[in-house]
């Protein structure tokens, strides 16, 4: 098993055991989104700024390097474009579940 599968594999079943209060009143499902969602904020906000800011470290020291600066500028670039996916995904959790979380 690569490492890859081996984390997207562990990365679903924390969501799901973050995810087990589905069994209260009212419309599971949306329940269920909205602890997936909380879950998933909970984890990715820290780290798409910890990765912003480590591409700028890593921009910053590889000043003579052009492929240096290259990489760390596709990290800040992708860190950015998680939080923004981050942020729309409240909206779509609320088209989808009929109530924000």
């Amino acid at each position: 098993m690569t490492d890859k599968k081996l984390i997207l594999r562990f990365g679903i079943l924390l969501l799901l055991i973050l995810a087990e209060n589905t069994m209260a009143v009212g419309n599971k499902i949306a329940i269920a989104i909205c602890n997936v969602y909380n879950a998933v904020i909970t984890l990715a906000i820290p780290l798409a700024t910890l990765m912003f800011i480590y591409g700028g470290a890593r921009y910053v020291y590889s000043a003579d390097d052009p492929g240096g600066r290259k990489a760390a500028k596709k990290i800040c670039v992708h860190s950015l474009v998680g939080l923004i996916i981050v942020g729309v995904a409240d909206e779509l959790v609320f088209e989808i579940a009929g109530s924000s979380c």
